[in-house]
């Protein structure tokens, strides 16, 4: 899940175009039209941009559920005493805190990525 989510917001990041004078016309006979490396990226970063406008009123309100649920987990797995239940609460507090730490730090991960590509790419 992590490599997917990874690919899908940082790959297009990294992408360099292609250099002005390089021919990148290529016909299809299935009659798709190819397209430039800047127009992919274009597609992709406004993909992800809408991604996130949809996205950004979810995430905090479904965090907060889960550390709530997590944490009367945690309450009655102590009450009762079993530690299955103390197990999945705080296995869920960590994963809701682990979603918000990761949807905050996209913007960041996607700008070292991109740092280190445009050094690596000269």
């Amino acid at each position: 899940m992590a490599v997917l989510l990874f690919c899908a917001l940082a790959l297009p990041a990294v992408a360099v175009e292609a250099p002005a004078g390089s021919s990148t016309a290529v016909t299809d006979p299935g009659g798709i039209k190819p397209v430039s490396p800047g127009e992919f990226v274009a597609k992709v970063n406004t993909f992800i941009a809408d991604l996130n406008t949809a996205v950004s009123g979810l995430v905090l309100p479904l965090a907060t559920f889960a550390m709530l649920v997590s944490i009367a987990v945690i309450t009655v797995g102590f009450l009762v005493g079993h530690s299955n239940l103390k197990r999945y609460g705080w296995g869920g507090l960590f994963l809701a805190c682990v979603g918000v730490f990761l949807y905050y730090g996209v913007p960041l991960i996607i700008g070292l990525v991109r740092a280190l590509a445009y050094r690596l790419a000269g």
